[in-house]
């Protein structure tokens, strides 16, 4: 083998087990799922091909309506709380002032706790069985206690404020972007005597735009696919994400895999839509290489 042969076959040897991986436990799942949303299944029987009956059900199904309205809800309050608060922390964050890198450090390390652990945490300080932490704070001021995640009226805008925990990682992509900001752009502004206002409408958003199409598309994705925390606290009626309920329909007892699969689709093709009309209607972004 010549030299470049070598290189391109220890490339490939390098990438193959990535290839597998996604090939194994990425598209093979993926294809099958889809086969398994027409056909009544439990894991352990042959399937049996039913057409599109999952799919008509679920239409029927209440409960899978109440998991769309709440998952749709959870979703564009999170996406917009997030946007907006991780911003506000990375223009923060992005001041020159001394000890700011131990406090970006600080509020990005929510972002890389296992997200069982967080979940675990945030449970026990919303805990209403023995007065939580959160509860027991509260008390001091003559309010509560409270059910929190218990509670029909509470529970989701309790996991929405959760929601925020993560905002770090936002935090991070702005505070990045406002660092490929170039100055000449706000000194110009300073000699026509803009205002902090005007700079931050008119210079910093504008070209923030990129950051704030990722941002977007990301915190959609993740959102609607809301799962481990839900799971580990618990929901009830008013909380029953999409996710929670696909998981629970295979794996709670009924072992309804077929109906799951068809709930996994509909989540997909949500998801893929969302994803569709987000870039359809990217033109507000703004890259540098462009007139």
């Amino acid at each position: 083998m010549t030299g470049r042969a070598k290189d391109t076959a220890a490339g490939w040897l390098f990438l193959l087990p990535v290839i597998l991986g996604i090939l194994l436990f990425t598209l093979v799942p993926f294809c099958m799922s889809f086969y398994y949303s027409f056909t009544s299944y439990n894991g352990i029987t042959e399937p049996k091909w039913i057409g599109l009956a999952n799919y008509a059900a679920l239409f029927k199904n209440e409960d899978f309506g109440i998991a769309l309205k709440s998952t749709g809800l959870y979703s564009v309050i999170s996406v917009v709380l997030g946007l907006f608060f991780s911003f506000l922390l990375g223009l923060l964050m992005n001041s020159k002032v001394r000890g700011i890198k131990f406090f970006r450090v600080l509020f990005y390390m929510p972002v890389i706790m296992p997200g069982v652990a967080s979940a675990a945490v945030w449970a026990d300080m919303f805990n209403p069985t023995y007065v939580g932490l959160v509860n027991r704070l509260l008390k001091l001021i003559g309010l509560g206690p409270y059910e929190w995640f218990a509670s029909d009226s509470l529970a989701l805008p309790t996991f929405i404020f959760m929601s925020l925990w993560t905002i770090g990682g936002g935090m991070l992509m702005w505070v990045a972007g406002f660092k490929g900001i170039s100055n000449v752009y706000y000194e110009a502004a300073d000699i026509e005597g803009a205002s902090g206002l005007k700079k931050l409408l008119h210079i910093t958003l504008p070209m923030m735009t990129p950051i704030i199409f990722y941002n977007l598309i990301m915190n959609i994705i993740t959102s609607l696919q809301m799962f481990n925390q839900a799971y580990i606290i618990g929901t009830n009626k008013t909380t029953k994400f999409i996710a929670v309920t696909i998981y629970e329909t295979a794996f709670g007892g009924n072992w309804r895999m077929g109906y799951a699969s068809a709930m996994a689709w509909i989540l997909f093709v949500i998801i893929m839509a969302l994803t569709f009309i987000v870039f359809k209607t990217s033109k507000w972004v703004y890259y540098g290489d462009e007139p």
